[in-house]
């Protein structure tokens, strides 16, 4: 057999060294080319590309009122804003949504809800528009509303639990109450994780802003002791095991969200008041398998994945 010279060797070996990384950039399971975010700031609306790490702005602020919540089309990037208004001496609270469409650059508002109080009900007027303004649907009821059920925690005691529906309907919705997350499924709910800080009469902190898995497997929390300690950070529990994972350290992770595949979490910190009046967060990214972030966005009013 004949032996190839000594530097078509290490050319050889060269292009198999870059042959292999790039099979591992297209096959390797812990990159996800679909990923994307979508962002508030003061200046518009943004969708954030895990590929190329770039921002694209949808919209700018000037184009449309900042987005009091903002939901998405999880399959394109259209999608819908919302603001709430409250006319001046009026017990009525109006929610107007909007519905933009990133390849026409079509803006519409396509529905409004109209939810006024009663001692013991909400009185939701619902209306639906098309895209030309004409009036397709109104639907007019009374929800009940007991208010001083304060243990069952009535969901329709809350005007967005009305108005807005999560996207990914579950057999299972996780929830913080006074510091301890419990589990709640088919009407039946299950203390997951009991905080330290909880057992005294007097609530110190605590277990919040619980979010489930997709698979539905486990949950990623927030622990915000209100003291100074070396615990607080973000934690991941498993349902069948019960066992608390240790994520992230640092009472500045806030607010943690997993993405579709439940390998990355978005987080929150640097929590801060803006100028205007409400908060602000800077954004970033944490690989649960790599154990790496980076930042996405300064100043960051709202955020959520849409991939």
């Amino acid at each position: 057999m004949r032996l190839l010279p000594l530097k078509w060797n290490a050319l050889l070996l060269i292009f198999i060294f870059f042959n292999s990384c790039n099979l591992l950039k297209n096959n390797n399971p812990l990159i996800n080319n679909d990923e994307q975010i979508l962002y508030t700031t003061s200046s518009g609306v943004y969708i954030f590309d895990l590929t190329t790490r770039n921002s694209e702005l949808l919209l700018e602020r000037d184009n449309l009122f900042l987005p009091y919540r903002v939901k998405s089309n999880f399959n394109e990037k259209d999608v819908i804003f919302g603001k709430k208004t409250t006319p001046e001496n009026s017990n009525e609270n109006q929610f107007n949504f909007y519905y933009f469409n990133n390849t026409s650059k079509e803006l519409w508002k396509f529905k409004t809800y109209l939810l006024k109080k009663q001692e013991y009900h909400f009185n939701i007027i619902i209306t639906q528009f098309s895209n030309s303004g004409n009036i397709n649907f109104i639907n007019d009821t009374l929800v009940p509303c007991d208010t001083f059920n304060v243990e069952k925690k009535i969901v329709n005691c809350n005007e967005w639990s009305l108005v807005l529906k999560n996207s990914t309907i579950t057999s299972k919705e996780v929830f913080s109450r006074k510091g301890n997350v419990y589990l709640k499924e088919n009407g039946k709910e299950e203390l997951i994780i009991e905080s330290d800080n909880t057992k005294g009469r007097r609530v110190i902190g605590g277990y919040v802003n619980p979010q489930l898995s997709n698979n539905q497997q486990k949950i990623i929390v927030q622990y915000s002791p209100n003291l100074v300690s070396d615990k607080a950070g973000i934690y991941e529990v498993d349902l069948e095991t019960k066992n608390l994972n240790f994520v992230l350290a640092g009472k500045e992770n806030l607010l943690p969200k997993y993405a579709k595949n439940d390998d990355k979490i978005m987080i929150a910190r640097n929590k801060r008041m803006s100028q205007e009046g409400y908060w602000i967060y800077d954004l970033f990214v944490y690989n649960l398998l790599t154990k790496r972030e980076f930042k996405v966005a300064e100043e960051v009013t709202y955020f959520e994945w849409i991939k």
